[in-house]
């Protein structure tokens, strides 16, 4: 997945989680950067990995989706094959396979 934005809208299944949102910025002289994921029902961000696709793996295994759905500034993680966006071109196989149609893309990390 490429880096297109700073913020992210993450899904499961349709239903907002939260926000993810890159952050960058220096500690004690030394440069640091993560993304940082603002949950709906939390007022305290999750800290996972400078790099977007560890960051929504991660993610996505902690909440046993099977596919990544990212269209424009919103990724959802999707836990049923049923569910699979109508947008997504071609089929969706097993393996780490990802499908681009402009900035659509979608992945399947399981």
């Amino acid at each position: 997945m490429q880096i297109t934005k700073n913020t992210y809208t993450i899904t499961n299944n349709g239903n907002t989680i939260g926000t993810l949102k890159y952050k960058a910025e220096t500690w004690y002289g030394e440069p640091l950067s993560a993304w940082v994921l603002w949950p709906e029902s939390a007022d305290d961000g999750v800290t996972y990995t400078s790099d977007l696709n560890e960051t929504v793996a991660i993610i996505a295994g902690e909440l046993g989706a099977g596919w990544v759905a990212v269209r424009g500034s919103s990724i959802d993680l999707i836990t049923d094959a049923a569910a699979v966006p109508a947008w997504v071109p071609g089929k969706v196989l097993p393996g780490k396979v990802t499908y681009t149609d402009g900035i659509e893309t979608i992945e399947v990390i399981r």
